[in-house]
C-alpha cells in the first residue's frame, strides 16, 4: 500500500512543476497625444507583467514578447515611427507567485515616435500588437490603441471636396476660360470627342502636347476672342487678368468597370 501511495505522490508532484507558463504581459489603457505642429513626441503605451500561482515570475530569469505598430487612420511613416518585431525583456529581481490572484512584478514602456504637423485634419488612431517571443512567458491582452489628437484647430475639409485655395471678390463682367491638358486621341496622334457612350474612366486618355519641343510631353494653352475687352484707343485698358493658375490632372489609366456608377465607386 505504501508503495502505491508513494508513487501518486511523485506523479502529482511533476504535474504541479511542469505547468508554470511564466509571467503574463499585459497592455493597459488606450494613450493618446496631441501631435505638435512641429518636430515629433513621445506616446508611451504601457505594458504591466504579473503573476499567478501557474504564471509565476522567477527571480532572475528573463521574460519576454515582441511588439510590432499596425497602421488605421494614423499612417506611417508620415503620422508616426512604425515598429515592426521589437523585443520588450524583463528580468525578474525577485520571485513573486501568488496563491491567489495575480500580483504585478513590473510596468514596462513601449515608445512611439509622433510626427508633428500643422495639417487640419481628424483625430488619428494606430494599434499596438503583442506577440509571444519567450516560451516562458504568456499575453493577456495583446492589443491597445494610440489615439494622436488634432492641435491644429478647425474642421478637416470633407472627403471628396476640395479646399479653398483662394477666394476674391469681383465686381463688373467677368469672363472665365481654361483648357484641359488630357484628352482622347486617335491614331495620327489628334485630340478628338469620343464616339462611344463609355464611362470616363474607360476613356483612353493621353497628354496634350500641343508645342513642338520634344524635351516636353505635356503643353496646352487656351485663347480669349471678345471685342469686349480688345484694346482702344479711348479704353487701352478694358480687362484685366485677376487669376491665373497652374494645375496638374490625373486619371484612371484602365477600368474593369463599364458604367459611370462603377467608375465613380472606384474614383470615389
Amino acid at each position: 500500500m505504501s508503495r502505491i501511495f508513494l508513487r501518486i505522490f511523485i506523479f502529482f508532484g511533476l504535474f504541479f512543476a511542469t505547468s508554470s507558463f511564466g509571467a503574463i504581459f499585459s497592455l493597459e489603457g488606450n494613450p493618446s497625444i496631441q501631435e505638435g505642429d512641429s518636430g515629433t513626441k513621445t506616446l508611451n503605451f504601457t505594458v504591466k507583467v504579473y503573476a499567478s500561482y501557474w504564471s509565476p515570475c522567477y527571480k532572475k530569469t528573463t521574460y519576454g514578447i515582441r511588439y510590432s505598430t499596425w497602421n488605421g487612420s494614423a499612417v506611417a511613416p508620415s503620422d508616426y515611427q512604425a515598429i515592426t518585431n521589437n523585443v520588450l525583456t524583463y528580468k525578474a529581481n525577485k520571485t513573486i507567485r501568488p496563491w491567489w490572484g495575480t500580483q504585478e512584478c513590473a510596468s514596462l514602456t513601449i515608445p512611439i515616435i509622433i510626427n508633428g504637423d500643422t495639417d487640419i485634419e481628424n483625430d488619428e488612431t494606430f494599434t499596438l500588437w503583442l506577440s509571444n517571443y519567450y516560451s516562458n512567458t504568456s499575453i493577456n491582452n495583446n492589443s491597445a490603441t494610440g489615439t494622436i489628437t488634432n492641435d491644429d484647430g478647425g474642421s478637416p475639409t470633407p472627403s471628396g471636396a476640395f479646399p479653398i485655395r483662394k477666394s476674391m471678390n469681383l465686381t463688373g463682367n467677368m469672363k472665365v476660360i481654361g483648357n484641359t491638358v488630357l484628352c482622347p486621341k486617335n491614331g495620327l496622334g489628334q485630340c478628338v470627342e469620343s464616339s462611344f457612350n463609355v464611362s470616363n474612366a474607360d476613356v483612353n486618355l493621353r497628354y496634350v502636347d500641343i508645342d513642338s519641343d520634344n524635351m516636353t510631353w505635356n503643353s496646352t494653352s487656351a485663347t480669349l476672342t471678345d471685342s469686349a475687352i480688345n484694346p482702344t484707343t479711348d479704353n487701352p485698358n478694358p480687362a484685366k487678368i485677376k487669376w491665373a493658375g497652374l494645375y496638374w490632372s490625373g486619371y484612371i489609366y484602365k477600368s474593369d468597370f463599364n458604367t459611370a456608377a462603377g467608375a465613380s465607386n472606384v474614383i470615389n
